[in-house]
Order: structure tokens, then sequence, then C-alpha cells
């Protein structure tokens, strides 16, 4: 995965809150806090991972382990070849479970 930049809660913040205008000065500071609360649990929930689904072009399952099944590339799909429309992926269970929606 190539990371160019870890991109923290202040910069979300800052980006989330450009054009923002409140009322007080500690409107303006729970509003943030409640947000950085809010952004730091979905971090831990996503195990830090941040994804932009809109940049998803295609689709593969590949099975390397060493099972009684196909080993190779199980599934690929393409955005381009109309496979697909949209794509979003839920960890469930506790983090036990990975699901990928297709539209």
């Amino acid at each position: 995965m190539n990371k160019s930049k870890d991109i923290t809660v202040e910069d979300i913040c800052n980006g989330y809150y450009a054009n923002a205008q409140w009322e007080s000065k500690e409107e303006e500071e729970r509003t943030k806090e409640a947000f950085n609360c809010a952004y730091s649990l979905a971090l831990k929930h996503f195990g830090g991972v941040i994804m932009d689904y809109s940049k998803i072009t295609r689709l593969e399952v590949i099975n390397h382990a060493q099972n009684d099944r196909s080993i190779g590339r199980l599934l690929s799909l393409h955005k381009s070849l109309g496979d697909f429309n949209s794509i979003e992926i839920h960890l469930q269970d506790g983090g036990k479970t990975l699901k990928i929606f297709l539209d």
C-alpha cells in the first residue's frame, strides 16, 4: 500500500471545518472534540485504514492458502467492463468478517 502521508485527525478537522462558523469558541471546541472522538473511534474500527471507494476500479479475490480450493485468482471484476458501479467494504462481527458490497 502506498502512503504519501498519514492523515491525522487535525487534517480532517481543518478540511471539514474550513468554512465553519460557530456562535462561540466553546461551541467550536465542543464540536471539534466530538468529531475528534468519533473519527478516532472510526479509525480504530477500521484498523487505521481510510479508503476512498470511488477510486476502486477492479476487485480481485486470490487464493494463496493451502487448501482444497483452486489456487490463484478466484474472481476478477472490472468497473470499466460494467461488472459493478460502486463498491463498499465493511468489517463486521467485531472485525472478524469482511464483507464486500457491489452495486
